[in-house]
């Protein structure tokens, strides 16, 4: 009898011994061994449970315990890539221990609806970025045809396998969809990699089989290989956002307040009005404004967006008047208000009032008989 049989056969004979089952405590092997059991087919591990042939944690414990510690939410999740990345650091020092493969393929659902535990959440509708929502349903009041969510016929499944030991095969994210196109694709598969990078997982490979979308998908990007006509490798934008960042950082013209949080929204964060204007600050129009000239902007016109960034601006500054604070002019021969259009409103004349009504409201009247 090999050890691990010896360990299961003298689990079970604790098991038996026990008068409680409540008070068991399983060895790990146990638990792995039981997920597994579980996973191949789950009827038949029901029927042993219920049978009492051996003694095993039900399908209830199973689930509550074990196998959903992390509640399954769409999308990455942090929770899940710190396992990935503590899997990483375990299994060797090297940098090479950090590169991983990332596979993606899609799967066809079973019909039917479940809901979530936690949340009561219908589980099966696709669910789209805001963008995406949003465009569909100004499509449908273009058509007039009332907006209904899609149901979700596949998942689109990401797995991260680690290339210099076998520590890692695991999910990173899923997502709900119903007819993918590569626009979608593009933008799921490079939000899993940004968090992959952003927690130091090196991401190397992506691996895909011949799909349409998957073929549209891989030409949407650039190839460094100038002599091929096959696109087989590109350059990892999460690198190039790295750098930008060095180059920035000690540039005192990129000195702005924007993070994550301004780039990233969640149903909460989109409420902040503090983030909106941060965004549509003086420093943000400095900032394109002074790198307008950089190679990767020197093919843009970026004259609209810094105007309406500054017109918005100054619009928040009008709209908080209250300072009376001023300071030393730099000459030294006087004072003067720090920002004029954040003084107290005094008069009925003041100058910033035609400013808002026939600059600034025009303006965006412009703009619409445009679009």
């Amino acid at each position: 009898m090999t050890e691990i049989q010896k360990k299961f056969w003298e689990s079970q004979r604790a098991a038996f011994a026990c008068s409680d089952k409540r008070g068991l405590r399983w060895h790990p092997m146990m638990i792995r061994l039981a997920l597994s059991l579980h996973c191949k087919a789950s009827v038949g591990y029901d029927y042993l449970v219920e049978s009492g042939v051996l003694i095993l944690p039900s399908s209830r414990r199973l689930y509550d315990y074990y196998s959903h510690f992390i509640e399954a939410k769409e999308g990455c999740q942090g929770e899940i890539i710190s396992g990935i990345k503590r899997k990483l650091d375990l299994s060797g020092t090297g940098e090479h221990f950090s590169y991983i493969n990332v596979m993606f393929d899609e799967m066809h659902k079973r019909s039917g609806l479940v809901t979530s535990k936690s949340t009561g959440e219908l589980i099966g509708f696709t669910n789209m970025s805001e963008a995406e929502k949003e465009l569909e349903m100004l499509q449908k009041v273009l058509e007039q045809k009332t907006y209904k969510p899609k149901l979700a016929k596949k998942v689109l499944v990401y797995m991260a396998q680690s290339v210099s030991s076998a520590a890692v095969k695991d999910v990173v994210a899923v997502f709900s969809t119903d007819d993918l196109s590569a626009v979608q694709l593009y933008t799921r598969t490079w939000d899993v990699i940004y968090h992959l990078e952003d927690a130091g997982v090196k991401v190397i490979c992506l691996i895909c089989d011949g799909a349409a979308t998957n073929r549209k998908f891989i030409r949407m990007h650039t190839s460094l290989d100038k002599h091929s006509n096959e696109i087989y490798c590109t350059q990892n934008l999460y690198s190039v956002l790295e750098r930008l960042y060095d180059i920035t950082k000690g540039n005192k013209f990129m000195e702005t307040k924007l993070t994550k949080a301004h780039v990233k929204l969640t149903s909460f964060s989109c409420m902040t009005v503090l983030l909106a204007t941060q965004v549509l600050s003086a420093s943000v129009a400095n900032s394109i404004e002074a790198n307008s000239s950089h190679e990767s902007l020197e093919k843009l016109d970026t004259s609209e967006l810094v105007k309406l960034i500054r017109l918005m601006n100054s619009f928040f500054d009008c709209m908080n008047g209250k300072e009376d604070f001023q300071e030393e002019t730099a000459e030294g021969n006087g004072y003067e208000l720090r920002n004029p259009d954040l003084a107290a409103y005094k008069s009925v004349d003041n100058p910033r009032f035609e400013f808002l009504e026939n600059f600034f409201l025009n303006y965006f009247e412009d703009w619409k008989q445009d679009v």
